[in-house]
């Protein structure tokens, strides 16, 4: 939530509720105990400021209402403003509306982006893939908007990870209200931005096999340990941490890692499989609509 916004009556109870459960101890208790968890987001905006290069093409796909769930909107804005062309695309009409700073927006399914081929330079998935029902399509999709050499981001929960394994269990013997309310005391998320996840590409070994059969070969990984699960109640979020440091000690790094950062580039064999595309390939503002029609 951004500085100096209104906070909804729910979000107002959560805060409070945070404070009571000792949520600011936090950040000493990881100092001192396991100082090498990051905030995911953090680290996923400064690897996209770096490689998406001044005047390029950027497709943000499943972008939601921002780039970075970050509270200010300081480096997106960054980035929007030296490439030639930011395009953010998402099927939810009203976050897309909401965008706090792409102006040129699609509504459109991820499987049949309504673009030509080779229309772009980079692509980024930012926690979209745990909610991709046919993933394989999408990232074959993402392959044929690629330019030659053009790489995709991907960040996406670690479902090998105990906090993915903690998630699907609660959700499967908890009452949905009650998870919700977890969600929003852990993140601030309103149910409007809580999705169905089905994790059918969220390890090391399915993203590659993945992104191979789409044209897509792996440039870099990295697992990041993410702040503790109940990292707003103190007592439990001690015990957390301790119990990640436990898993590093053997060495259990899938089970101990929370996020996946994969970037992935399109291969010379994949280059005679995409689109036809004509002498103007790339996408003006006019040209970013279809079916689906467009938001301005």
């Amino acid at each position: 939530m951004s500085p100096g916004t209104a906070q909804k009556p729910d979000s107002q109870w959560s805060v409070r509720l945070r404070r009571w459960l000792g949520a600011g101890m936090y950040p000493i208790l990881s100092r001192w105990i396991d100082p090498s968890r990051q905030y995911s987001q953090v680290v996923y905006a400064r690897l996209v400021a770096e490689l998406v290069p001044d005047g390029a093409v950027w497709l943000d796909a499943g972008c939601g209402h921002q780039v970075f769930k970050l509270s200010s909107g300081r480096d997106e804005a960054e980035i929007v403003a030296r490439v030639q062309l930011a395009v953010g695309c998402d099927l939810g009409w009203q976050a897309l509306l909401a965008h706090r700073t792409l102006t040129a927006r699609v509504c459109a399914d991820l499987r049949w982006l309504p673009f030509a081929g080779e229309a772009f330079d980079i692509m980024t998935l930012n926690y979209v893939a745990e909610h991709l029902e046919e993933p394989e399509k999408t990232f074959a999709e993402m392959a044929r908007l690629l330019r030659p050499e053009g790489m995709l981001v991907v960040l996406t929960p670690n479902s090998l990870g105990y906090f993915v394994r903690l998630t699907r269990l609660g959700r499967k013997f908890l009452p949905d209200a009650l998870v919700r309310k977890f969600i929003l005391l852990r993140e601030f998320r309103s149910p409007q931005d809580i999705f169905p996840t089905f994790y059918r590409a969220n390890t090391r070994n399915d993203l590659v096999r993945q992104m191979e059969q789409a044209g897509l070969r792996e440039v870099s990984f990295r697992m990041i340990k993410d702040p503790a699960v109940f990292s707003f109640v103190a007592p439990l979020a001690a015990l957390e941490l301790l119990f990640g440091r436990l898993l590093s000690l053997l060495g259990l790094t899938d089970l101990e890692g929370g996020t996946i950062i994969g970037v992935y580039r399109r291969t010379s064999a994949h280059l005679g499989c995409s689109g036809e595309r004509g002498n103007d390939v790339t996408p003006s503002a006019d040209a970013l609509c279809n079916s689906h029609g467009r938001v301005q």
